[in-house]
């Protein structure tokens, strides 16, 4: 199972943009033209895996259990891309995540 959002400003855990944070994006080279591209990001929660005869009898109702682990960061996706980790975290009846880590990113070389 993953969930899917839409990006926001990041903050730290007090709900304020980091002045690193601002830096680097303000910093970035082509962020004028970069800024204009929106990405998935997913956040994958667990998965569950089914025979053939579950998936066919699956029904609205249904509930897995995820084996989720609150101690283990989720992994954060673009496409298949792995790019960082966050947690999972309440704020009243909403649930959200923090980031935890951005992985940098890798060049890869073109012919």
């Amino acid at each position: 199972m993953s969930l899917d959002f839409d990006t926001v400003p990041a903050q730290d855990a007090g709900g304020v943009e980091s002045a690193s944070m601002r830096l680097a994006a303000s910093s970035a080279p082509g962020k004028s033209v970069l800024s204009q591209f929106r990405l998935q990001v997913g956040i994958e929660i667990g998965t569950v895996e089914l025979s053939l005869d579950e998936l066919i009898d699956l029904a609205a109702g249904q509930v897995f259990h995820l084996h989720y682990d609150p101690q283990r960061p989720l992994p954060m996706m673009v496409g298949e891309e792995r790019i960082g980790e966050c947690r999972l975290v309440e704020d009243g009846a909403a649930l959200m995540v923090q980031v935890e880590k951005i992985y940098e990113p890798q060049a890869t070389l073109q012919e």
